[in-house]
């Protein structure tokens, strides 16, 4: 990290800016902003903060022409096949489907923030088509493996509320994390 032009994309309170920073990153984290940076960053960087996003495309596009040629753009975010848990939110409304894209608030005990501000669920083949339309290449994703205990703590007691194709709820991982690099030359 040190010596690299980090902008830190839907940073929110600043947790990862200041985590960059601390490792020795040049620094930029910005939340609402109409316009960003000039295209002069090694890494983009955004941390659960795609889903509050309404304008994907734009946000994409904005963070592509930030990026030089051949630097780094990683996020992660809910996984989009998450179906949430016994009083935790998935990625979509529990009436809806993977399949249902749109902006939604939860309703789950345990989703505090999701019933203040709401999400935008969008299916895994949306995020990648658009960043790939930004020039934007997937170099590494991870989808890491939950906790021995996660299905226990978090299964729905009851069966989905819709019959509806899709991912059902099951003891899936709950985060995606991926590295795209700029096609752009």
């Amino acid at each position: 990290m040190a010596g690299l032009h980090v902008l830190d994309v839907a940073c929110g309170h600043g947790r990862l800016t200041r985590e960059l920073a601390r490792r020795g990153a040049d620094v930029a984290g910005i939340d609402i902003s109409g316009n960003l940076i000039s295209r002069d960053f090694d890494l983009v960087a955004c941390s659960f903060g795609l889903s509050d996003i309404d304008d994907l495309d734009g946000a994409i596009r904005s963070i592509s022409s930030a990026l030089r040629p051949g630097a780094s753009f990683a996020f992660s975010i809910l996984h989009p096949c998450f179906a949430g848990g016994q009083d935790i939110s998935g990625s979509w409304p529990a009436a809806g489907s993977y399949y249902e894209e749109g902006r939604w608030t939860a309703q789950e005990a345990r989703s505090a923030l999701r019933r203040q501000v709401g999400a935008s669920h969008r299916m895994l083949s949306t995020y990648l088509g658009t960043l790939r339309r930004h020039d934007l290449w997937l170099e590494q994703i991870v989808e890491p493996v939950p906790a021995p205990d996660w299905a226990r703590r978090t299964m729905l007691t009851a069966s989905p509320s819709t019959s509806r194709p899709g991912p059902s709820r099951s003891s899936r991982a709950n985060c995606l994390t991926c590295l795209m690099t700029s096609a752009r030359s």
